[in-house]
Protein backbone atom coordinates (compact mmCIF):
# COMPACT_ATOMS: atom_id res chain seq x y z
CA UNK A 1 0.00 0.00 0.00
CA UNK A 2 2.36 2.05 1.00
CA UNK A 3 4.12 1.64 -2.78
CA UNK A 4 1.39 2.96 -4.15
CA UNK A 5 1.34 6.28 -2.18
CA UNK A 6 4.96 6.81 -3.21
CA UNK A 7 4.22 6.52 -7.05
CA UNK A 8 1.03 8.79 -6.82
CA UNK A 9 3.73 11.25 -4.68
CA UNK A 10 6.06 10.69 -7.66
CA UNK A 11 3.75 11.31 -10.46
CA UNK A 12 2.30 14.33 -8.79
CA UNK A 13 5.99 15.78 -8.59
CA UNK A 14 6.33 14.94 -11.91
CA UNK A 15 3.42 16.77 -12.97
CA UNK A 16 4.11 19.79 -10.71
CA UNK A 17 7.65 20.04 -12.45
CA UNK A 18 6.74 18.90 -16.03
CA UNK A 19 7.44 22.96 -17.73
CA UNK A 20 10.54 22.93 -15.77
CA UNK A 21 11.86 19.33 -17.78
CA UNK A 22 10.01 19.95 -21.02
CA UNK A 23 12.67 20.76 -23.46
CA UNK A 24 12.64 24.32 -24.76
CA UNK A 25 11.79 24.33 -28.65
CA UNK A 26 13.88 26.96 -30.86
CA UNK A 27 11.53 28.34 -33.44
CA UNK A 28 13.14 29.78 -36.86
CA UNK A 29 11.69 31.22 -40.09
CA UNK A 30 12.97 28.88 -42.87
CA UNK A 31 12.01 31.40 -45.67
CA UNK A 32 14.82 34.38 -44.99
CA UNK A 33 17.18 31.30 -45.21
CA UNK A 34 16.43 29.77 -48.14
CA UNK A 35 15.96 32.97 -49.74
CA UNK A 36 19.70 34.33 -48.93
CA UNK A 37 20.91 30.84 -50.39
CA UNK A 38 19.01 30.90 -53.70
CA UNK A 39 20.53 34.35 -53.99
CA UNK A 40 24.01 33.52 -52.79
CA UNK A 41 23.56 30.81 -55.70
CA UNK A 42 22.48 32.68 -58.33
CA UNK A 43 25.04 35.74 -57.72
CA UNK A 44 27.76 33.14 -57.60
CA UNK A 45 26.71 31.41 -61.11
CA UNK A 46 26.28 34.91 -62.42
CA UNK A 47 30.06 36.01 -61.21
CA UNK A 48 30.96 32.80 -63.00
CA UNK A 49 29.55 33.48 -66.43
CA UNK A 50 30.40 37.13 -66.86
CA UNK A 51 33.72 35.78 -65.64
CA UNK A 52 33.57 33.31 -68.50
CA UNK A 53 31.48 34.58 -71.68
CA UNK A 54 32.18 30.89 -73.50
CA UNK A 55 30.37 28.78 -70.74
CA UNK A 56 27.46 26.73 -71.67
CA UNK A 57 25.37 24.15 -69.64
CA UNK A 58 25.09 23.16 -66.04
CA UNK A 59 27.66 24.75 -63.71
CA UNK A 60 28.77 22.29 -60.74
CA UNK A 61 28.23 24.38 -57.67
CA UNK A 62 32.08 23.38 -56.97
CA UNK A 63 33.01 25.84 -59.96
CA UNK A 64 31.65 28.61 -58.18
CA UNK A 65 32.97 31.16 -55.31
CA UNK A 66 30.26 30.37 -53.05
CA UNK A 67 30.30 31.83 -48.97
CA UNK A 68 33.13 29.82 -46.70
CA UNK A 69 30.73 26.78 -45.85
CA UNK A 70 27.59 27.46 -48.09
CA UNK A 71 25.59 24.71 -48.92
CA UNK A 72 22.43 24.07 -50.86
CA UNK A 73 19.70 24.23 -48.49
CA UNK A 74 17.57 22.93 -51.30
CA UNK A 75 17.72 21.77 -55.21
CA UNK A 76 19.43 24.68 -57.17
CA UNK A 77 19.98 23.74 -60.74
CA UNK A 78 21.67 26.33 -63.36
CA UNK A 79 21.49 25.78 -67.39
CA UNK A 80 23.72 28.36 -69.23
CA UNK A 81 23.44 28.95 -73.27
CA UNK A 82 24.56 31.87 -75.11
CA UNK A 83 24.56 34.28 -73.01
CA UNK A 84 21.46 33.65 -71.36
CA UNK A 85 21.62 32.14 -67.31
CA UNK A 86 18.55 30.36 -66.11
CA UNK A 87 18.77 29.62 -62.29
CA UNK A 88 15.90 27.77 -60.48
CA UNK A 89 14.88 26.04 -57.75
CA UNK A 90 11.61 24.88 -56.00
CA UNK A 91 11.19 27.04 -52.87
CA UNK A 92 8.00 28.11 -50.59
CA UNK A 93 6.43 31.48 -51.57
CA UNK A 94 7.08 33.10 -48.91
CA UNK A 95 10.74 32.33 -49.74
CA UNK A 96 10.14 33.15 -53.61
CA UNK A 97 8.74 36.58 -52.44
CA UNK A 98 12.03 37.46 -50.49
CA UNK A 99 14.07 36.57 -53.24
CA UNK A 100 11.79 38.40 -55.72
CA UNK A 101 12.45 41.11 -53.32
CA UNK A 102 16.11 41.32 -52.54
CA UNK A 103 16.73 41.30 -56.20
CA UNK A 104 14.09 43.84 -57.92
CA UNK A 105 15.01 45.86 -60.84
CA UNK A 106 18.08 43.64 -61.88
CA UNK A 107 16.70 41.27 -64.20
CA UNK A 108 13.66 38.86 -64.74
CA UNK A 109 12.68 36.91 -61.91
CA UNK A 110 9.72 35.51 -60.57
CA UNK A 111 7.61 31.78 -60.67
CA UNK A 112 7.32 29.91 -63.13
CA UNK A 113 3.35 28.89 -64.37
CA UNK A 114 1.83 27.90 -67.84
CA UNK A 115 -0.32 30.30 -69.34
CA UNK A 116 -1.97 29.13 -72.83
CA UNK A 117 0.21 26.23 -72.83
CA UNK A 118 3.43 27.61 -72.45
CA UNK A 119 5.49 27.90 -69.85
CA UNK A 120 6.36 31.42 -68.69
CA UNK A 121 8.01 33.61 -65.80
CA UNK A 122 5.68 35.86 -63.71
CA UNK A 123 6.89 38.03 -61.21
CA UNK A 124 4.32 38.40 -57.98
CA UNK A 125 6.32 41.97 -57.29
CA UNK A 126 5.63 43.96 -60.19
CA UNK A 127 2.97 41.52 -62.08
CA UNK A 128 5.46 41.20 -65.42
CA UNK A 129 5.87 38.13 -67.14
CA UNK A 130 8.83 37.05 -69.12
CA UNK A 131 9.60 33.49 -71.48
CA UNK A 132 10.76 30.81 -69.74
CA UNK A 133 12.97 28.03 -71.24
CA UNK A 134 11.47 24.51 -71.07
CA UNK A 135 12.37 22.27 -68.76
CA UNK A 136 12.46 24.73 -65.49
CA UNK A 137 9.39 22.88 -63.45
CA UNK A 138 6.26 24.89 -63.28
CA UNK A 139 5.28 26.22 -59.10
CA UNK A 140 9.80 27.03 -59.24
CA UNK A 141 11.54 29.94 -58.31
CA UNK A 142 13.38 30.81 -61.90
CA UNK A 143 15.92 34.24 -62.70
CA UNK A 144 16.74 34.73 -66.34
CA UNK A 145 20.08 36.70 -66.74
CA UNK A 146 21.42 37.88 -69.95
CA UNK A 147 25.16 37.99 -69.64
CA UNK A 148 27.24 39.19 -72.41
Amino acid sequence: MWMAGVVAFLLGLMILFADLVTPVTVRFDRDPVLAENFTSYRNAVIRYVEAHPDVTGSLAPDRLSLPPGWQALSALHNETQEGQVVIWAPLPPAAQLSVEQEVAGSESIGVVEIQDGVEIGYSELDGTRFPVPSGVPVGALVSVVSVK
